[in-house]
């Protein structure tokens, strides 16, 4: 009788079919899947909540414009790394609005900036050293104002001849 109530019991499984799990839209990014974490990054990105974005999704948005700038991904390791990242991108949110962290991150890797090679870019661009030169120079570059170094050398040597 065991052997007929375990037969029962495998006939049972071998009929038992798994539906196959619905992808939300986000999920799946090529073949990679999403963190969740990622996923609400990108839904506050789609919709323009840069005021709601918190250190992750500020470190998450960074490097999403190194990698569209330098068609390489930005990696960051081990816990220091991430720890340090963290604290540059709180400070930040202490000192500036949403909109002048995204400007921040925005000159960098769409301005025509020679203060570092966007490969050479790292959020300690935006660390207590180098901020305050930062902040000035994507200002100028809001408002149509910017030059670089080149650009001033030429103007002084222009205006000397």
């Amino acid at each position: 009788m065991a052997n007929n109530d375990l037969s029962k019991l495998k006939s049972k499984y071998n009929n038992f079919e798994m539906k196959p799990k619905k992808d939300t839209p986000l999920k799946k990014k090529g073949d990679k899947k999403i963190s969740a974490s990622k996923r609400k990054f990108l839904s506050k990105l789609d919709e323009g909540l840069f005021s709601e974005f918190t250190s992750t999704d500020w470190i998450m948005y960074f490097q999403k414009k190194y990698e569209e700038a330098n068609n390489r991904g930005y990696v960051i390791v081990g816990k220091k790394a991430w720890s340090t990242e963290h604290s540059i991108y709180k400070s930040l949110m202490k000192d500036f609005t949403p909109k002048d962290i995204k400007l921040l991150i925005d000159f960098i890797f769409d301005s025509n900036q020679d203060i570092k090679p966007k490969l050479q870019a790292g959020s300690y661009l935006f660390s207590a050293k180098w901020i305050q030169g930062v902040y000035q120079s994507a200002l100028l570059w809001q408002t149509g104002d910017y030059k670089t170094k080149a650009e001033i050398n030429k103007e002084k040597y222009q205006s000397s001849i």
